[in-house]
């Protein structure tokens, strides 16, 4: 038996893109992303990050786009993690248990966050959010994706996503941290002017 839920917890929660399927599919928006990364790993491992002002970097787009290639590059070594330790003689379930050790917890975290942001990007764009706050939303997402995606620069440059110094520079919070403070509310104020 389902208990009861306030209206406004069922009208945020239907408003949520793929709140049906969700709950219907199970798994189904899991096996999509990752399907999505495997289907398309190789096209998605050509593509470089060429922004190269602060302001190309605060579309969200541009954090979901690394995240969709840092996801397929961390699946592609894990997948050749494992097939190299089956071919050392390992049995399955030693392959799958130390290839985990390798990439794949790094991969978890990755995917976590991918999805995460892939989301609220989503919602951002949706159409049934409001406009007023569609402003306001973008630069909370660009934040998020800026900030999350920091932690992974090491293996964006490993990968080849990145190369030279300027995207490193541009990720770094002191370049892009005033785009976000430049327009804080008055103290006391009730409106956030974000």
């Amino acid at each position: 038996h389902r208990s009861a839920e306030p209206p406004e917890e069922v009208a945020v929660r239907s408003r949520l893109p793929g709140h049906d399927d969700r709950k219907r599919a199970g798994f189904g928006a899991f096996r999509r992303r990752v399907g999505d990364c495997a289907h398309l790993s190789r096209s998605v491992l050509q593509s470089r990050f060429t922004q190269t002002s602060v302001d190309q970097c605060l579309d969200p787009a541009v954090a979901v786009a690394a995240y969709r290639w840092l996801v397929c590059f961390l699946l592609e070594k894990s997948r050749t993690r494992l097939e190299q330790l089956r071919a050392e003689g390992q049995d399955e379930f030693q392959a799958r248990n130390n290839s985990q050790a390798y990439y794949c917890s790094s991969l978890a975290l990755a995917f976590i966050e991918y999805t995460c942001l892939g989301r609220f990007h989503e919602l951002v764009q949706d159409q049934r959010t409001p406009a007023g706050l569609r402003p306001v939303l973008q630069k909370l997402c660009a934040l998020f994706g800026l900030w999350s995606l920091s932690r992974h620069t090491g293996t964006l440059y490993q990968g080849g996503h990145m190369s030279g110094e300027e995207p490193a520079e541009l990720l770094q919070r002191p370049s892009w941290w005033k785009e976000f403070c430049s327009d804080k509310p008055a103290v006391g104020s009730l409106r956030a002017k974000l």
